[in-house]
Formats: C-alpha cells, structure tokens, sequence
C-alpha cells in the first residue's frame, strides 16, 4: 500500500506539477504574446518613424542642393562683383593720379601767372615811373628853355636889341 500511496502520490505530485507547467506555459506564453504584441507596436512606430526621416532627409537635401545652387551663383556674382571692384579701385586709382597730377599743374600754372602780375605790376611801375621821369625832365626842360628865352629875351632887351 506503501507503494500504491507513493505511486498516488506521485501522481498527484506528476498532475500538480504539470498544471503549474501548463498554468507557467500559459502565463509565459501570455507576456511572450504581450511582449510580441508591444515590440511588433514599437516596430510598426519605427519603421513609420523612420519613413518619416527618410522623407525628411530627401526633402532637406533637395533644400541643400537648392541652396547649394544659389550659394554657387552668389559665388559667381560675388566674383564678378569683386572683379569689376578691382577694375573700378584700379581705375579710380589712375583718375586720383590725374587729378593730383593737373591738381599741382594748375598750382605752377596760378605760380606763373602770379608771377606774370606781378612783373607786369612791376613794369607798369617801371613804365609810370618813366612817364613821370620823362614828363618831368619835359617840363624841366621846358621850363629851361623858357628861362633861357626869358634870359635871351631879358639880355636882348638890355643890350638894346628888340624882342621878337
């Protein structure tokens, strides 16, 4: 009987053991299926995410080529920009020259000319002064000769001769 307890027992054990196999299995099978069903959740949302990105990322490359296009053209102005400032600081250069090269032949040009006036100032100086001289020297001599006839005319009378 012993025996017949022990293999009742046994079955009892066998049968208790495997309702608490069957009951693990269902309940590990349970969260297996919860967990499959929450990764095959976050899966779907990555692989939606990642559509996402890609779409993103195609679409801020066409913007960087789009860009990238535009940064090349204003490269290509600036150049052209650049060059024809080079062309213009050159050619002010050369008209800054000019000007400050007719700017000092102007200033020996009006030193000229000054210095013109002012010899011609000095010959009309020179000119009034011997106008002045000569018409003085004419009355001199006028005055002279007046005082020399007056003397012949002055002598002629005392020496008895008649005055003409």
């Amino acid at each position: 009987m012993l025996a017949a307890a022990r293999v009742r027992m046994g079955d009892t054990l066998n049968g208790m053991v495997q309702t608490l196999l069957d009951q693990l299995m269902e309940e590990g099978q349970e969260v297996i299926s919860q967990a499959t069903a929450a990764f095959d959740l976050q899966r779907a949302a990555l692989e939606n995410q990642i559509i996402e990105l890609r779409s993103e990322l195609a679409s801020a490359q066409r913007n960087s080529a789009t860009q990238q296009a535009a940064i090349e053209t204003q490269n290509t102005e600036l150049a052209t920009t650049q060059s024809s400032l080079q062309t213009e600081l050159t050619r002010n250069a050369g008209l800054s020259q000019r000007c400050t090269d007719l700017e000092s032949l102007v200033a020996e040009k009006d030193k000229h000319i000054q210095s013109l006036e002012e010899k011609h100032v000095q010959a009309l100086e020179r000119s009034s002064t011997i106008g002045r001289r000569r018409r003085n020297s004419e009355i001199r001599i006028n005055a002279s000769t007046s005082l020399n006839c007056m003397r012949c005319k002055l002598s002629s009378a005392s020496c008895g001769r008649p005055s003409p």
